[in-house]
This record gives C-alpha cells, sequence and structure tokens, in this order.
C-alpha cells in the first residue's frame, strides 16, 4: 500500500522541482515518528487521508496504530526498489518526525515490471557444476561453474542474485578442491550481492 501511496503523491506534482520535497514529506508521514510537539489534530488529520488512500484503494480497513510495528527500513528498501527512488545512503533517524530531508533523495529511475532475469544455459552450466561436484568430479564442477558464472554475469549483470548464486556454488566447488583462498573470495562476493538486493536484515 505505502508504494501506491507515494506514487500517487509523485503523480500529483505538477513541478518536478517540487518532487524531491513532496517524496520527503511523503516518507516522513509514512515512516517517520510523531514528534511531542505536533499538533494532534495535524496527525490526525494526516493518517485519515492515508486510511481514506487505502481504504478507496484497497478495500482495505487499516489503522495507522499498527504502522508502531512496522519494520521500517525493510519497508523503504522495498519502495525503493519497486518505485525507483534512490536515496543518499546515510542511516536514517526513524523516531523523529522528519527523518527525510530534500536533499535525501538523489533521483527517480525508470522500474520494469516483469522482467525476470534469465538464462537458459547459465542455469544448465550451474546443474552440471552442481552434478559434477556431486560425483566428485572436481576439475569438471569448477569449469562448468566457471562457465556459468561468466554466462550470468554477461546476461544477468555482475550485481543479480543468480550471479551470487553462481559465486556461492562456485566458492563451495573451489573450498572442495582445496583453494580455500578463492572460494573466500567468490563466497564473499556472493555475500556481498545479496546484501545489496536483499539488504542486512533480510533472514
Amino acid at each position: 500500500a505505502y508504494k501506491h501511496i507515494l506514487q500517487a503523491v509523485v503523480a500529483a506534482v505538477e513541478n518536478t522541482a517540487d518532487l524531491a520535497i513532496s517524496i520527503a514529506s511523503c516518507l516522513n508521514v509514512l515512516l517517520g515518528t510523531p514528534s511531542d510537539t505536533e499538533s494532534e489534530y495535524d496527525e490526525k488529520r494526516k493518517w485519515t487521508w492515508v486510511e481514506t488512500f487505502i481504504s478507496k484503494r484497497f478495500g482495505w480497513d487499516w489503522k495507522h496504530e499498527g504502522c508502531q510495528e512496522l519494520r521500517k527500513f525493510a519497508i523503504l528498501r522495498g519502495l525503493s526498489q519497486k518505485v525507483g527512488l534512490e536515496l543518499v545512503p546515510k542511516d536514517y533517524e526513524m523516531d523523529t518526525s522528519s527523518p527525510f530531508k530534500k536533499l535525501d533523495i538523489i533521483s527517480m529511475v525508470p522500474v520494469y515490471k516483469h522482467v525476470a532475469c534469465s538464462s537458459a544455459d547459465g542455469r544448465t552450466l550451474l546443474e552440471s557444476s552442481k552434478t559434477s561436484l556431486d560425483k566428485g568430479k572436481l576439475e569438471d564442477a569448477v569449469s562448468y561453474g566457471t562457465k556459468a558464472l561468466a554466462k550470468l554475469v554477461a546476461v544477468c549483470g555482475p550485481y543479480h542474485r543468480m550471479t551470487a548464486g553462481a559465486y556461492s556454488l562456485l566458492a563451495v566447488v573451489l573450498y572442495h578442491t582445496g583453494d580455500f583462498n578463492q572460494a573466500t573470495i567468490y563466497q564473499q562476493k556472493a555475500l556481498d550481492i545479496n546484501e545489496r538486493e536483499l539488504g542486512l536484515d533480510h533472514p
């Protein structure tokens, strides 16, 4: 629902110069914590608008009291990915009423829905590498794993989760061959990609 609220705010902005401040204000409403000085009337009015929007858009009876239990950073990350929002990388103080400022909004990038990056050849090579590893054919496993990694980097890019899977598998294979240093490097690359794509708090 937060995605649709933010998209509605963005769509309502007439002057692009006001876009950053509008996005920051919307994020403050959705993810900020009300201050003691904020009037009860303003707070109630804010959440009445949000509740009305959600009710009309989804037919869902939502009360803002439940937002105290939200995992705000996970929501912010998901919101940024779905809307194409690029923010300044820093620790945002979600316990304040205005954790987001105009200058925190770097840009908005186009988001392409339903474009799943995949490589049939890459998947086949990964499976061949796993099979070779299971059979104890370590040289073949390394060869297939290396080819799979190269294919997935070329097709999906260096920071895709499938690429991370290839790095991880190749790390396991190299570990079994005794190349612990390279295995550690590849496993760290897989971890870095997954942290970047899923966030540090992903289970």
